[in-house]
């Protein structure tokens, strides 16, 4: 509640639900505005359908996780691209495993 009142949150629509009114989830909530010429890929599928896939991936192969292959057509490349130099979801395959420490710099 303290965030919902303290912070301003830009909202996008989600396929699916319909919102009639955002002032009912609390005082500072905007509809994100694009600016003219700007696109959303929109997307039906749920981060937990991201995550789920991305763990089985980790799971068949922990060393590239066959670059995430099963991601495909489910988000940018550029996003497969940032998880796996991020090895974003391995810790979900192996559980057990340490990370190392991140540097000053994040690697």
């Amino acid at each position: 509640e303290r965030l919902v009142n303290e912070f301003d949150f830009l909202v996008l629509p989600r396929p699916g639900y319909h919102v009639n009114d955002l002032a009912t989830f609390g005082p500072r909530m905007r509809w994100l505005v694009l600016p003219h010429g700007f696109t959303l890929i929109e997307s039906t599928h749920s981060s937990t359908e991201v995550r789920k896939r991305a763990q089985h991936d980790w799971a068949a192969d922990p060393d590239d996780a066959n670059q995430l292959r099963s991601l495909e057509g489910l988000v940018p490349l550029g996003v497969i691209g940032f998880m796996l130099r991020h090895r974003l979801y391995r810790e979900l395959a192996h559980p057990n495993e340490q990370r190392p420490v991140e540097g000053r710099y994040g690697w």
